[in-house]
């Protein structure tokens, strides 16, 4: 099935057109839009500032692996004569349910989150902007066969025209193309107006002024959709890790049921005084202790383990659930895209037929073969199914976006 570039190329002369009007003007690029989003977005600032809080936070659980170290230093002055003393000292203990490990552990888990969170962001964010890119081009697009259709009704309606004077048309005649191309000035106006509304909001949430230049028309390609897919979704990693960190607690709380157990080192020494008047030789005291404690009243510690271990195994439920919802929607997007595509070449082989056919309507028509109600008909029919093949192959484009993002692919590839 090679569908891909068949849409926009076609369309591409048109939409030149319109963008060579703009002499000398610049033109709103998709990835450009997209940069200034992301540049602009106050979600991605707080994400990031969390990432950063992560880091520190990690760092700082490791230098808790550092010894305690101490300087001590006092002056005294009982009669005049002034005295000083001082020690250095180092000391470090450890123990069964170390907290500093479940620290490090906990961190560098929170750390992974916040990681998957920020990227996440960014590709919501790459995402919604470029839908509301696919929403504006898309209706743009519909406006230019409007006004396409918009210059055949007036130049059927000189045609009548001339007829009439001619005697071979009625002013009925007349009338009924004045309407149809009536409805269809109405028609543009309304379309123009939710471009302007969808340009309003894009331009909002990007943060950016909207100076009125034309967007760039982006080669976007229709892909054929793969059997098979390896599918990754962040979310569902950043649940795993979620739950990872719930182990680690509950580790903790399991080793706190046991009698404490540390084990630790100091070393003392007075170098440091060996100036001072009351100086009577250098010595350093080094000490290892292991001590054993339990609290006698620990009921509270048991019944916080199991319930955390209760905690623990529904948000496990939770979790294969979450991933088979997931893979359900994998699957129901693939053949949402299949059906797109096997639509779409439907569509390409009517639009031509239709094509057809509005041409041999205003032959007969010219010829009063063919009524006024019958050309109409005929001319809208072709119209909406240019209309349908320009929001089918936009659709796919969604789809294909949707399902990336499901996986937690790059957006267009780069974000």
């Amino acid at each position: 099935m090679n569908l891909t570039k068949t849409l926009s190329k076609s369309f591409i002369f048109l939409i030149f057109l319109s963008i060579s009007t703009f002499l000398g003007a610049e033109i709103y690029y998709l990835k450009d839009l997209i940069n200034q989003g992301l540049e602009n977005s106050t979600s991605i600032q707080r994400s990031q500032n969390s990432l950063i809080n992560s880091r520190e936070s990690l760092m700082s659980s490791y230098l808790d692996l550092l010894p305690t170290a101490s300087v001590n230093a006092s002056y005294i002055d009982p009669d005049g004569y002034g005295d000083y003393t001082s020690t250095f000292s180092i000391s470090k203990y450890l123990y069964l349910s170390e907290p500093t490990y479940f620290n490090i552990r906990r961190n560098t888990l929170d750390k992974q989150i916040s990681e998957l969170n920020h990227e996440n962001r960014r590709k919501e964010i790459a995402r919604d902007i470029l839908f509301s890119y696919i929403s504006i081009v898309q209706l743009h697009r519909n406006i230019r066969i409007t006004e396409e259709n918009l210059l055949q009704q007036k130049r059927i309606l000189e045609q009548v025209k001339i007829m009439f004077e001619n005697g071979s048309k009625t002013i009925f005649d007349i009338q009924n193309i004045e309407l149809d191309t009536l409805d269809t000035h109405i028609q543009l106006i309304e379309m123009n107006n939710s471009l302007n509304t969808l340009r309003d909001n894009l331009f909002l949430t990007i943060k950016l002024d909207d100076r009125g230049y034309p967007f760039e028309v982006y080669d976007f390609e229709i892909i054929e959709v793969p059997e098979i897919y390896d599918p990754k979704n962040i979310n569902i990693e950043i649940t795993e890790l979620g739950i990872e960190i719930s182990k680690s607690s509950l580790t903790q709380q399991f080793l706190n049921q046991f009698p404490s157990l540390s084990v630790g080192y100091s070393w003392s020494s007075n170098a440091l005084n060996r100036w001072s008047s009351n100086y009577h030789g250098h010595y350093e005291i080094g000490t290892f202790s292991i001590n054993f404690s339990y609290p006698i009243f620990n009921h509270g510690s048991n019944i916080g383990y199991r319930m955390a271990k209760r905690s623990l195994s529904l948000d496990q439920i939770a979790l294969d659930d979450a991933k088979n919802q997931y893979s359900l929607e994998i699957i129901q997007i693939i053949n949402d895209l299949n059906k797109l595509n096997q639509t779409y070449e439907l569509y390409q082989q009517r639009l031509e037929m239709s094509r057809l056919n509005l041409q041999m309507a205003e032959e007969r028509y010219i010829m009063g073969v063919l009524s006024n109600l019958e050309l109409i008909e005929t001319r809208n029919r072709h119209l909406n199914t240019e209309f349908q093949l320009v929001n089918q192959f936009y659709s796919i484009v969604r789809k294909q976006e949707e399902l990336n993002f499901a996986i937690s692919g790059k957006i267009l590839g780069i974000w």
